[in-house]
C-alpha cells in the first residue's frame, strides 16, 4: 500500500519496429493503474502548435448476461495525431493500459484488454487527451496523403447531376475560390433535416437539398472533388476550451486542400477557414468505413455486451 503523498510512477514508452504500434505504460497511485503515453515533439512543430487543449471522454461496458466474459477488448479512438491544426497527444492518459495503433493518415486507435468481466458487471474505460492546437492551418502538415480526388460510395464525384452542379461553382485555376463555392452552395441550399443514423450520400443530399452534418460533407467532397479540388471526410468533435467529450455533439465536416495546407469546410454549421482550432478531427475517414460517417468511435471485439459514450 502506497503512503499518502507518495506516488511511484512506472512509465513504459516501447516502440514495436515497423508496426506502429506503440504500448502504453502504467501510472501507478494509491493503486489505481491507468495507461499514460507522451509522444516527443520536434522545437519547430511544438512552436506553431502552442495553444494546449485538453479533452476527456469515457466509455462504458456492460455485461447483462449471467455468463462470464473473458478476453473482452475494447477499441476507441484517439485524436489524429496531426492535422493543419491539431498535434496529439502531448500526453494521453487513461484509467487501463492500452496499445496505441496508428495508420499512414495518422489515426490512432486504442486497444484496451479487460481480462474478465463477471456476470451484470461494468466497467468504465476513462480518457484524457492533452493536445496542442496551431493558431493558423500549418503548411505541409499532414499531406503525405493518397489523392482526394476519387469516387466513393457516399461521394459520387462521377454522377452526371454531381458533375453539372460542380462544373457551375468551378473557379478554374483558383481551389480556394472554387472550394468556397461549394461551400457556400451546399450551406444554403441543404435543409437540416436532423440527425439520422445512416449516412445518405452527397447525391441524396444534392437531389433532395436535405440532410444532416454528414450529407452536407458528403456533397461539399463530392462537388469540391468534381472541381479538381482534393478533400476529406473528418469525424470528431468542435470546442473553442478544454472539453469532456459528449457523444450528443459528435459531428461530421469536410476538409479541402488548398495547395499548402488542409482547411476547414463546415457547411452544416456554416464555418468556412475559420476558427479552425476548435476543431477536434477524431477520425481522418476513409472508404474503408462501412457508414461514411465515422460512425465507429468505439466497439468490442464481444457480441452481447453493452458499450455506450457516457
Amino acid at each position: 500500500m502506497l503512503s499518502s503523498g507518495k506516488q511511484i510512477v512506472l512509465l513504459v514508452l516501447v516502440l514495436l519496429t515497423g508496426t506502429g504500434i506503440w504500448l502504453g505504460g502504467f501510472d501507478i497511485s494509491s493503486g489505481i493503474t491507468s495507461g499514460v503515453a507522451k509522444v516527443s515533439t520536434p522545437g519547430s512543430q511544438a512552436s506553431a502548435y502552442r495553444h494546449q487543449r485538453t479533452v476527456q471522454y469515457s466509455i462504458s461496458i456492460r455485461n447483462p448476461t449471467n455468463s462470464l466474459f473473458e478476453g473482452v477488448e475494447l477499441f476507441a479512438h484517439a485524436p489524429v495525431r496531426l492535422t493543419s491544426v491539431q498535434q496529439c497527444c502531448e500526453r494521453l492518459v487513461t484509467s487501463h493500459p492500452y496499445t496505441l495503433e496508428s495508420d499512414h493518415l495518422g489515426n490512432q486507435l486504442m486497444r484496451f484488454h479487460i481480462e474478465k468481466l463477471a456476470p451484470y458487471a461494468s466497467e468504465i474505460v476513462s480518457i484524457r487527451a492533452d493536445m496542442r492546437l496551431a493558431e493558423e492551418a500549418q503548411t505541409g502538415k499532414g499531406v503525405s496523403l493518397p489523392d482526394y480526388l476519387g469516387e466513393e460510395r457516399y461521394v459520387q464525384v462521377n454522377d452526371p447531376v454531381v458533375r453539372e452542379r460542380a462544373e457551375a461553382l468551378l473557379v478554374r485555376g483558383d481551389p480556394v475560390a472554387s472550394a468556397k463555392n461549394v461551400h457556400e452552395w451546399v450551406a444554403k441550399n441543404v435543409t437540416d433535416s436532423g440527425y439520422n443514423q445512416s449516412a445518405r450520400g452527397a447525391l441524396y443530399a444534392l437531389q433532395n437539398q436535405r440532410g444532416d452534418c454528414t450529407e452536407s460533407m458528403h456533397l461539399f467532397m463530392a462537388l469540391s472533388r468534381a472541381s479538381d479540388v482534393p478533400s476529406r471526410g473528418i469525424a470528431g468533435y468542435v470546442y473553442d476550451r478544454n472539453a469532456v467529450l459528449s457523444p450528443r455533439e459528435y459531428h461530421n465536416w469536410a476538409e479541402f486542400y488548398d495547395g499548402d495546407a488542409w482547411r476547414i469546410a463546415d457547411p452544416h454549421r456554416k464555418v468556412f477557414m475559420k476558427n479552425e482550432n476548435h476543431y477536434i478531427a477524431m477520425q481522418i475517414m476513409t472508404e474503408d468505413d462501412p457508414e461514411g460517417a465515422g460512425s465507429a468511435q468505439y466497439w468490442v471485439n464481444t457480441e452481447g455486451l453493452e458499450v455506450r459514450m457516457n
